[in-house]
């Protein structure tokens, strides 16, 4: 599958990690780790840059001593809140606006980041505290993501209102909200439109989409990245059911990546059993406002035994 999306799947392990709503979570971290997380994002500018002033924060960094009694720091919008019972010993605590990077298209930031930090450095003593973002009501999917050497971490929300997006943390660090304004489909039932008529072996079938199944583009603007997935139905020998994923790069360049055809209680795959994944050709003859036609080939396998595969498509997915 591929993605241009801005990545997910380190988060909670760059950040030891985030709770779950409510949860208990173990300490994390020592001084030294705390030293040295507290440099990862130190090329970040904080507001007195200006950059983050743009952003709408022109506020100094907020500080302030928390201890057993637990307490709450704010500022411009962002808030620290660490409960009672949680530190055994008094902490300096503070919160900066930094200036963030750009989230991958159609992504948006939904203000500044800001650096939520303990004694000077992100790890903490003790167990989990709040942590919440202003997104200041924007439109769309709203989502927070975790700042690493320049690049966006997504960390799932335990929190989201009208104002701000929040979480419980085991380890402090720079935090981004991010607005999302796309106007997603409400089910794959309704995503992309056209016509694909294939030979695979014997068969030939047609199939109209939406009407049969839907059709995805995974990449935002360039490259197009399709999945296309038709309906289950009903075949001569039984349930029946085509995908096709393909990648047409910015440059135009093809690709036929992955093809399976189930029929008759067997899934047939692209490829050969020496060489699965293999024998894919693809033509894009027609490229224009995120429509393609063209023709695609294929030998496909199940077991031992192959049989070809050709189609031809005139499509329009969405995102």
């Amino acid at each position: 599958m591929i993605r241009t999306d801005t990545r997910w799947l380190l988060g909670v392990a760059l950040f030891l990690a985030v709770a779950a709503c409510g949860d208990d979570l173990a300490a994390a971290g020592d001084a030294g780790a705390a030293a040295d997380a507290a440099t990862r994002d130190a090329a970040l500018p904080d507001a007195a840059s200006g950059d983050a002033a743009v952003a709408g924060c022109s506020e100094p960094p907020a500080s302030a001593v928390i201890g057993s009694a637990g307490g709450e720091l704010t500022l411009c919008g962002a808030r620290l809140a660490v409960a009672p019972g949680i530190l055994a010993d008094p902490a300096a605590f503070a919160i900066a606006a930094v200036a963030a990077p750009s989230p991958a298209p159609p992504r948006e930031l939904a203000g500044p980041a800001f650096r939520f930090t303990a004694d000077g450095g992100f790890a903490l003593a003790a167990g989990p505290v709040e942590i919440a973002l202003p997104h200041g009501g924007r439109p769309g999917r709203i989502e927070l993501f975790a700042v690493e050497d320049g690049d966006l971490f997504g960390v799932e929300a335990c929190t989201v209102d009208d104002q701000v997006i929040g979480q419980l943390v085991g380890q402090l660090g720079t935090f981004v909200a991010t607005a999302d304004p796309y106007p997603y489909a409400d089910s794959p039932g309704d995503l992309g439109s056209g016509t694909l008529s294939a030979r695979i072996g014997d068969r030939t079938a047609s199939f109209l989409f939406p009407d049969q199944g839907y059709l995805i583009d995974q990449a935002w603007g360039q490259p197009i990245a399709l999945a296309a997935v038709t309906d289950l139905t009903d075949g001569a020998g039984g349930a029946e059911q085509l995908r096709l994923d393909v990648l047409v790069d910015v440059d135009g360049a093809a690709l036929l990546q992955f093809v399976q055809w189930y029929a008759d209680g067997v899934i047939w795959q692209m490829g050969t059993p020496d060489g699965p994944g293999t024998t894919g050709m693809l033509e894009v003859e027609s490229r224009a406002d995120g429509r393609l036609v063209g023709t695609m080939s294929a030998t496909l396998f199940a077991g031992a035994d192959t049989i070809a595969f050709a189609a031809e498509f005139d499509v329009t997915p969405d995102y």
